[in-house]
């Protein structure tokens, strides 16, 4: 069972994972947060709605060409869930529109993989239609989409919270929120699809103290097999983890958040340095300093976190949702989803410099967005790409996709 002093912040992550954070949104515009640099910003896509998505809610991913691609959690040509495409000049093309039968319904996450086809999950449907426990599926460019698992809900896992992450040999792997150790209270796995569609659990999560519970994010992969990820409760002190499991599936637990000055509750996809080192964020629900989440660097050989940056002032964003963006000078991007009691604005970008300073790149307003919830893509010209899940193009918006220019 979950305890009943988590239940309260397990509902609150959930709704937003799961129903992609809707809010009341009031109609505003969009300012220049504080910092040293002018930043330009283009929304190149709002949606509708329609069959052309709504409420984008996984980080993005761009091909060579320039082409951005991303899902939305409803819209679609069934109201569903949509992979979609966003061209340079701006044309957006609905991929695929999921039928909410065997293919999956809500999608999350893509990975696009030097084969050329796309990889993610959705987070119900399957087997039985609807009513299931989630998809691993592959995308063709042409949007042909295959099932390449289809979660039973038991021991194998149960609902897909984030995307995969794809190896040379074709295997893919990535974590479920539920299923697994029933006595644990269904904490999740993780798990391993091979090219064939057989899946392999290679951790079953069996809570505190000893272990994580209910990963929210997806796994980093290094160059020795090793998978990294992140549990948001759990540990030695039931405030969450970071993990490794060797290619034996041997499982260490790297780090347990304790609820102070190092954070709580980790929900994002870790990311590497060249070094071999661990950058995330937390976003705790209760935290005794009255923070909204920090930004955090974990040296996996020693297991010593460092808190980069803590959230102290709502001006400043709220709830590091999204996975972080790392340039060449070692300077952190993301995005806060909120910023707690100011009216004004809702969510923001973020560089945190390599000497730890914050700079607030954008605030948003629901004019041209709200909610950036899933992080930012940085290309090789610094451009940062990313989403926001809600409002855009009405009161009530759907989301856009937008660029911000150094």
């Amino acid at each position: 069972m979950i305890p009943p002093r988590v239940s309260h912040q397990l509902r609150n992550l959930l709704t937003c994972n799961l129903l992609n954070c809707a809010f009341t949104l009031v109609l505003g515009i969009l300012f220049a947060g504080a910092s040293a640099h002018s930043q330009t910003l283009e929304v190149l896509y709002k949606f509708t709605g329609g069959a052309d998505g709504s409420q984008p809610d996984s980080p993005l991913v761009r091909d060579s060409q320039g082409n951005l691609y991303g899902t939305t959690v409803t819209g679609g040509a069934n109201q569903l869930g949509a992979v979609f495409k966003l061209s340079p000049d701006g044309t957006e093309t609905v991929l695929y529109s999921f039928q909410g039968g065997v293919d999956g319904v809500w999608p999350v996450g893509l990975t696009l993989a030097s084969d050329g086809n796309f990889y993610g999950v959705t987070r119900y449907g399957g087997t039985p239609p609807y009513e299931g426990y989630g998809t691993v599926f592959k995308l063709t460019p042409n949007g042909t989409e295959t099932v390449l698992y289809a979660f039973n809900g038991g021991a194998d896992g149960n609902t897909p919270l984030a995307g995969v992450v794809r190896d040379a040999q074709g295997n893919l792997y990535g974590t479920t929120f539920y299923g697994g150790d029933e006595q644990c209270g269904s904490c999740g796995v993780v798990f391993k699809v091979a090219p064939d569609g057989s899946e392999t659990v290679l951790h079953t999560f069996t809570g505190a103290p000893d272990d994580g519970a209910w990963s929210t994010a997806g796994l980093a992969l290094d160059s020795s097999g090793n998978l990294y990820g992140t549990t948001t409760y759990g540990g030695a002190h039931n405030w969450g983890t970071i993990f490794k499991v060797a290619p034996d599936s041997t499982e260490t637990v790297l780090y347990n958040f304790a609820n102070a000055a190092d954070g709580a509750n980790p929900a994002t996809t870790p990311i590497f340095d060249p070094q071999g080192n661990l950058f995330g964020t937390t976003v705790p629900m209760l935290f005794p300093q009255n923070a909204y989440g920090t930004v955090y660097k974990l040296v996996p050989t020693s297991g010593t976190l460092s808190t980069l940056y803590t959230f102290l002032k709502p001006s400043n964003g709220a709830y590091p949702y999204g996975p972080l963006a790392l340039d060449q000078h070692s300077n952190l991007f993301g995005t806060t989803f909120d910023s707690v009691n100011e009216k004004s604005y809702h969510g923001t970008v973020f560089e945190l410099t390599a000497k730890g300073r914050l700079k607030t790149l954008r605030r948003f307003i629901p004019a041209v967005g709200d909610y950036p919830n899933q992080g930012v893509l940085l290309d090789p010209q610094g451009n940062l790409y990313g989403t926001t899940s809600a409002a855009g193009a009405y009161r009530y918006g759907y989301g856009t996709v937008f660029k911000l220019t150094p």
